[in-house]
């Protein structure tokens, strides 16, 4: 019987993520329609809670410094959104059900924009320092929104259908996981 080693495929799996995440940041895409969120929400639901925070960040560090990088202030109010939303996602971590996933994915959604609108009106001179100013900051990035909630439901399906897919493949086939953990993912 070939048995993996735990800790071997959360580095694999985790590495693999960034360079999704990555790639994918680089590719032709309409504004906010990216996977990072959803590799975020995987990352807590599957990867041991240190390298789940690793994820969205190395995704965000690696491509911005490729992509180009924008105001210290406002790079923080994103990293920091995705580093909340990690949060989130370990509540997949308990039961991974379909109702789990597509709960966090649109709490994952609606928190990045709140959180990263309310830095793009405290942070910068584009919009007044007032509640109208602030809720007009919202009502502007509304089509984020949407593309950010549409991308995020799509992509946490597609990853982890994939991901249960392939566990599923993998213990018909008789391969075992080895693990020295009492998570249940590796039973």
């Amino acid at each position: 019987m070939f048995e993996i080693n735990d800790k071997i495929v959360d580095y694999l799996l985790a590495i693999s993520l960034i360079l999704i995440g990555v790639g994918f940041r680089f590719l032709p895409h309409a504004p906010n329609f990216t996977p990072i969120i959803a590799l975020t929400l995987f990352s807590a639901a599957y990867l041991p809670r240190k390298i789940s925070f690793v994820v969205p960040l190395g995704v965000m560090i690696i491509s911005d410094l490729f992509i180009g990088s924008y105001s210290l202030n406002l790079m923080m109010v994103v990293y920091t959104s995705l580093l909340l939303i990690v949060i989130i996602g370990f509540y997949i971590k308990k039961d991974d059900n379909w109702v789990r996933i597509g709960v966090t994915s649109l709490l994952g959604s609606v928190l990045f924009f709140l959180v990263t609108n309310l830095g793009v009106w405290g942070l910068t001179p584009w919009y007044e320092k007032t509640i109208t100013g602030l809720l007009r900051s919202y009502y502007l990035a509304l089509p984020f929104f949407k593309n950010t909630a549409i991308s995020t439901v799509v992509y946490s399906g597609a990853l982890f259908f994939s991901y249960k897919s392939v566990r599923l493949w993998l213990h018909q086939k008789r391969f075992v996981v080895n693990s020295t953990t009492d998570d249940p993912r590796y039973n």
